[in-house]
């Protein structure tokens, strides 16, 4: 009764007292075995973080210096470095707006500000902008939020952002070492995650595509494993990478998408000849599985057409125009010397590709093989879809005009959206870490020390080759701006919502708004106005159009009532983010403007910034009136050059030494249509016309739907190019174009622009002095408008102060700065030059703190002219003005 079984082998105790059986072993060294094998997986997965950390950072360190040296200060703004030092303070950009949707997750996560609402821009009233999820990029900004308490806002973002190239190394190491004969070459292979330019492009540049990379190679991880039949876990993590993807990049998910059958294709042929055969009914569900997030981010993506796209102002696709402007070159493949950063983002290198030519080399001599076939095949599909993908990335710069980009737009839906070729480069990295490692197993000689020393020779190339392409630009962040806080005190005192339109207005798809977008989430300002990468058709109908006049300075009564129907209380304008196109007229015209108007009340200038409350219609009815301009000389922006006229009108071209004309007849029924502009109306608001001949040129203002505005008749006589006046007479801020008729005889016409405001010639011996303030220029006015302060830390290295684009009768002229600075004297601030708008320009003369700034240069035929003022970074510097004086 209490004995073994028949046919049983006695177990516990009893097999403790008679020994293990045959069976017994067999069982306990499966015990042991598998325990062994999952303590050595445990370890090597060990190593790879710890190894994959140390790299990471050691490499995230090397492409981003000086990032580390302002870790707690600034957040990268490029990858194409322009500036000296490689920092400056609040450089606008794509970063800045990033950072925005950062902190706006990380308010709505503490509750503060209410779910799927942005408060801070495009904000007419109560919910009027509603706040899309995909704008979260979750779970990035969930980490940065984590983050952000602990360590502040710039360490937060930097950190997030080494966090998820740690991520992605680790990930793609752990991929590739499926396909690699040694864990170094699966090191080596996966670097291409961390060192390809095209990854740090997004990454430092600011955009959303940047921490793409660990959710692509997590979707790549898991459809590899789903056809080679593994577990259906890593169908699931495909699925999560594939929601995870969406909500980082809606353009890396579409790629993925697209290229999903080759994963699980690539990931069966591999498993097939590495021994495994996968149970369909495995990989059928483990697809279906991940299959679920593809279809979920699909709908998403359908439901963003429905909402946001159908009603904004890309609902009919990019044009091929436009895409042309975004199309690399070639050569940017592989050129170390950068043609641009566009071209250069999709730089792979030569030690890659020489590496891919010969493991390809080595495996079709192999075919025959079979124990190496599946190496070569495999490493065939890598390099035949990397043409496609390099073929497509070069957009319409591709071969035969981009003949497989314009079939891609044909057939493939959702492909006429894409703006920006290059984009599919986000999936590159993936193809090329495993080509590589297989490229490298082909090569790989059993006991050779060349293999084994090989892998790490061609890891060091690529890493120095990729290097050369990177150099990070460090934005400083501002933790304030008084001029915001301004504002919002004052409507607190109030206890009205502290809502404005921030000057300049843009239809909403400006990175200058990015600026405003940082001091507005950060004083708790409403804006009317914002930054989107598309805007709606709404924004732009019911706002831009309507407010644009506010750029050149017009509030009238209308406008008034209908910011106060808007319910905004407040103007505010950065006068260092104002450029040309802008307005027809320099900030100055605007800002005069501004502060001369009864109906607004300034309540602080900081910096660059101005602030303005909008009185009470009371208020301003009792309000005195206004002083006097501080600038007589108004800079136009709005030049028509015949020589750049020429290229694609139809007109009859004559050419001199000098200049270019367009020629009109009345006998051949010529005539010269300019492009339309907006125009405030202004004191003297007139065309000027440089022309030459014998006839009467009529000149008409038209607005856009063909109605004249203005009529003007001008007898021409003269052989050498003369200036004429025809003025133009506005009641509001219309768009309106000038056309240009000759009623008799032959006309020709140089240059054309909208001028207003005073404007003498000089006299010999005469002089004028041109205010800075009154100029095109960046950094910020003093209080008194009496210069022009520029500042190392925050103004750039380019031309800051140029003016005033006006004519000049030919003589001898000379150009003195008057400039003030306390650095050393000898100290090189800034250089100087005089030009044209026809692109010639005299040499360069520097200018030396403690030294006179002159210039003597000769007038030939009466072009608009300007000095242009390039700014070095050296130290600070005040400029007063330009003094002008006339030699003979």
């Amino acid at each position: 009764m209490g004995g073994t079984p028949p046919g049983r082998r006695p177990i516990g105790p009893v097999a403790a007292a008679g020994g293990l059986g045959r069976e017994g072993r067999d069982w306990q060294n499966q015990i042991r075995t598998a325990a062994c094998v999952a303590v050595s997986e445990i370890m090597t997965l060990s190593r790879r973080i710890l190894l994959s950390m140390l790299i990471s950072l050691v490499i995230w360190m090397a492409f981003t210096w000086p990032l580390p040296r302002y870790l707690a200060e600034g957040i990268p703004s490029s990858a194409r470095n322009v500036e000296p030092g490689n920092v400056r303070r609040m450089i606008p950009g794509d970063h800045l707006q990033l950072l925005y949707y950062f902190d706006l997750a990380a308010e709505t996560f503490r509750g503060r500000v209410p779910l799927f609402t942005d408060p801070f821009q495009f904000d007419a009233g109560p919910y009027t902008n509603p706040f899309p999820l995909y704008h979260y990029y979750i779970p990035q900004s969930l980490i940065y939020a984590c983050f952000k308490p602990l360590a502040g806002q710039a360490a937060a973002w930097n950190l997030t952002g080494l966090l998820y190239v740690w991520g992605a190394y680790l990930l793609l190491w752990i991929l590739a070492r499926r396909y690699a004969h040694s864990e170094a070459a699966a090191a080596v292979g996966a670097l291409t995650v961390l060192v390809l330019p095209y990854r740090w492009y997004g990454l430092l540049g600011g955009s959303p595509s940047g921490f793409a990379p660990v959710w692509i190679v997590l979707t790549i991880l898991g459809l590899d494993a789903v056809g080679r039949g593994f577990r259906l876990v890593w169908a699931l993590a495909s699925m999560a990478g594939f929601i995870f993807l969406r909500a980082a990049d809606g353009q890396a998910f579409y790629f993925l998408v697209l290229s999903m059958p080759f994963w699980l294709l690539l990931g069966l042929v591999h498993g097939y000849f590495a021994g495994h055969r996968p149970r369909p009914a495995r990989v059928m569900g483990g697809t279906a599985i991940a299959g679920l997030g593809a279809v979920a981010g699909v709908a998403y993506s359908l439901l963003i057409r429905w909402r946001h796209l159908a009603v904004s102002t890309m609902r009919g696709g990019r044009s091929l125009a436009e895409t042309a402007l975004f199309s690399p070159h070639w050569q940017g493949l592989f050129s170390w010397s950068a043609w641009s950063g566009l071209t250069n983002q999709i730089f792979i290198g030569i030690a890659i590709p020489v590496l891919l030519l010969a493991g390809l080399a080595v495996g079709l001599r192999n075919m025959r093989d079979r124990h190496r076939r599946g190496d070569t095949l495999v490493l065939i599909l890598l390099v035949a879809a990397m043409v496609v993908l390099v073929l497509l990335a070069l957009g319409i710069r591709g071969p035969h005009h981009g003949v497989v980009f314009r079939a891609a737009r044909r057939m493939i839906p959702g492909f006429r959206f894409l703006r920006q070729p290059a984009r599919i480069f986000s999936i590159m990295p993936v193809f090329l870490a495993l080509a590589a490692t297989v490229a490298l197993r082909c090569l790989h000689l059993r006991n050779g020390w060349s293999s084994r020393l090989l892998p790490y020779l061609v890891g060091i190339a690529f890493l120095f080759e990729c290097k050369a392409q990177v150099s990070t630009t460090v934005c400083l962040l501002d933790s304030e701006q008084p001029a915001y806080r301004a504002v919002v005190e004052d409507a607190r005192e109030k206890e009205i919502v502290p809502r404005a339109v921030i000057i300049p207005l843009w239809p909403g798809d400006s990175a200058w708004s990015s600026l405003y977008q940082h001091y507005a989430m950060i004083h708790g300002l409403h804006m009317l106005n914002g930054y989107l990468p598309v805007t709606s058709t709404s924004y732009v109908d019911n706002v831009f159009r309507p407010l644009k006049g506010l750029n050149s300075g017009v509030l009238d009564q209308k406008r008034l009532r209908y910011l106060e129907q808007l319910g905004v209380n407040y103007l505010l304008l950065h006068e260092n983010a104002f450029p040309e196109k802008v307005s027809p007229f320099a900030v100055a015209f605007t800002l005069e403007r501004l502060r001369q108007h009864p109906g607004l009340k300034m309540l602080m200038h900081a910096g660059p910034v101005w602030a303005f409350a909008i009185r009470a219609a009371a208020d301003s009815d009792n309000r005195g009136g206004s002083q006097r301009s501080r600038c007589d000389v108004v800079c136009p922006t709005r030049h028509f050059y015949a020589g750049r006229l020429a290229r694609r009108s139809t007109l009859a071209v004559r050419r001199d030494d000098r200049l270019t004309y367009l020629r009109l007849g009345d006998k051949t029924g010529s005539e010269l249509s300019l492009r339309a502009l907006s125009s405030p109306p202004a004191d003297r608001l007139r065309w000027m016309i440089l022309a030459r001949g014998k006839g009467v040129l009529e000149v008409r203002t038209e607005v856009p739907d063909g109605g004249v505005v203005g009529r003007t008749l001008l007898p021409v006589g003269c052989t050498q190019p003369r200036w004429f006046a025809s003025p133009v007479s506005l009641a509001d801020y219309t768009r309106i174009r000038a056309r240009l008729i000759a009623r008799e005889g032959v006309i020709e016409v140089a240059h054309v622009f909208l001028a207003a405001g005073e404007w003498q010639s000089l006299r010999p011996g005469e002089e004028l002095f041109l205010p800075s303030y009154c100029l095109f220029h960046a950094g910020s006015t003093a209080p008194d408008l009496s210069s022009v302060e520029l500042d190392p830390e925050r103004d750039p290295r380019a031309i800051v102060v140029y003016g005033p684009k006006l004519p000049l009768v030919p003589g001898e002229y000379e150009v003195t700065l008057e400039y003030e600075s306390n650095a050393p004297v000898g100290t090189h601030l800034a250089r100087f030059n005089v030009r044209h708008v026809d692109g010639s320009q005299t040499a360069w003369q520097s200018v030396a703190a403690g030294h006179p700034a002159t210039l003597r240069f000769e007038e030939e035929v009466g072009l608009p002219f300007f000095v242009a003022l390039l700014f070095e970074r050296r130290a600070p510097m005040r400029l007063y003005g330009v003094r002008l004086r006339r030699l003979r």
